[in-house]
């Protein structure tokens, strides 16, 4: 437990002020305008701040006195962006006559979001574990603080069904067997992947919940499932679902063991749509491996794929590409169409050369990598295109920036056998300043065994 944590703090400052000081105003500044709540006694839903508002002040008019409290087991777990779900066991102290005091022994789950730098509760819900579990109940719960023993089940479904609508995420039941066989669901988790209800839903994935995964990941997830509830009760992982209309959704899936109402082995999951996040995270994967002004991938990125099929291939070439005079183009024209001209060059070799790995060295040159090349005529497939790239070239700077007299400049080395990254920029680099320096506009490959 993380005494320290921006969470936990709001949290217990939340309860310092609903169970101790017993002050409406500073409570409901702890709670979001949309808050759900679910509490322990018969009724005790509320949908919105104000509705939650009514059930205090009858609260606080019935039991006036301050409620001693501690936390036991307080966890938060980070669920999407700036949202955070909160379990943990919540002991507070009762006074039943002037002497007598017991303990009620409760269970919280709660989701707070960060807005505006402040944490806010958006979720709450309060129980107390049952000692009288009865057959078919996935989870026992107390519905007052008595303990009413005799309540209908049934009543008890209902009312989960309800608590289950306002949990965050979809929420469905699965048979712990192969292709998870579907069992039960909520409308929320209908909903998310675009289904109107349980038989459209049923019917689009032919009663199997792994025909929802996406079909890259579903021997992946089927296999961390397994291997995770082999060591425990419980489980955590994250995959692409597919929706109705055929896109998907990033999903943390939080499953529990459980059994039906025939004792069948079960799975009651919690689906979590993390899209925002893994898309967040993965565009800042993107802006890390790509060159800010052109778009294709930067020196880094591209030195690293190189070297990567550089331990596995030979038969390599190697290409250096340099715009000459490209500061004419700068100095006359401007640096705003320097730039264009950059991102036009770049964009160009990129579709030229879809398959193979093209990116920016740095300035105004250029780096493109072939490897496995085995036969003459695909050698030759390539100098035609590096040729039409210079005939284009040419024809763009005669037609725009004809003052800067701007030509390309080609050295590469094609290499039979094995080598480094550094060993073949050094003699690409080597042949394209002999080529500068001789003649510019040209392009000369060198092969070395």
């Amino acid at each position: 437990m993380n005494n320290s944590s921006k969470i936990f703090k709001a949290i217990k400052h939340f309860f310092d002020n609903y169970l101790v000081s017993r002050d409406l105003e500073k409570t409901l500044e702890c709670v979001a305008d949309d808050l759900t709540s679910i509490g322990t006694g018969d009724k005790e839903i509320a949908c919105g701040k104000e509705a939650f508002k009514e059930l205090l002040q009858k609260e606080f008019a019935a039991i006036p006195n301050a409620l001693p409290y501690k936390f036991e087991d307080f966890h938060e777990k980070k669920i999407a962006e700036d949202t955070y779900l909160i379990l943990s066991n919540l002991d507070v102290a009762l006074k039943v006559e002037r002497s007598v005091a017991v303990t009620c022994k409760m269970r919280l789950t709660s989701v707070v979001q960060i807005k505006n730098d402040k944490v806010v509760i958006t979720s709450l819900h309060a129980s107390v574990a049952s000692q009288n579990q009865q057959e078919g109940e996935f989870f026992p719960v107390h519905f007052s603080m008595e303990g009413l023993k005799n309540i209908n089940l049934q009543t008890k479904h209902n009312l989960l069904e309800i608590a289950a609508e306002l949990m965050p995420g979809g929420i469905i039941g699965v048979y712990q067997q192969a292709g998870f066989p579907f069992y039960v669901a909520n409308t929320t988790f209908y909903h998310m992947l675009g289904y109107e209800d349980e038989n459209d839903y049923v019917k689009s994935v032919n009663g199997l919940y792994v025909n929802s995964i996406y079909e890259e990941d579903r021997e992946y997830a089927e296999r961390l499932i397994n291997e995770q509830l082999e060591k425990e009760d419980s489980y955590s992982v994250e995959y692409r679902i597919l929706k109705k209309d055929g896109s998907f959704l990033y999903i943390n899936d939080l499953g529990r063991k459980t059994k039906t109402d025939t004792g069948e082995d079960a799975l009651i999951c919690v689906i979590i749509d993390i899209s925002s996040r893994v898309m967040q995270t993965q565009n800042l994967i993107k802006e890390a491996n790509q060159d800010f002004l052109t778009g294709i991938l930067n020196r880094k990125s591209g030195q690293s794929k190189m070297e990567e099929l550089l331990h596995n291939t030979t038969n390599n070439l190697f290409l250096m590409i340099d715009l000459d005079n490209f500061k004419q183009v700068n100095d006359i024209y401007g640096h705003d169409q320097g730039d264009l001209v950059l991102r036009w060059i770049a964009a160009l070799m990129a579709n030229t050369f879809i398959n193979e790995i093209v990116f920016r060295l740095g300035g105004d040159e250029f780096g493109i990598f072939i490897s496995n090349i085995k036969y003459k005529h695909q050698m030759n497939d390539y100098k035609f295109r590096l040729n039409k790239i210079m005939e284009q070239y040419k024809a763009k700077i005669e037609q725009d920036y004809p003052e800067s007299k701007s030509t390309i400049s080609i050295g590469g080395i094609y290499k039979k056998t094995s080598c480094t990254f550094n060993d073949l920029y050094k003699l690409a680099d080597e042949t394209l300043y002999d080529i500068k320096k001789r003649e510019k506009g040209k392009i000369t490959i060198i092969t070395i065994k």
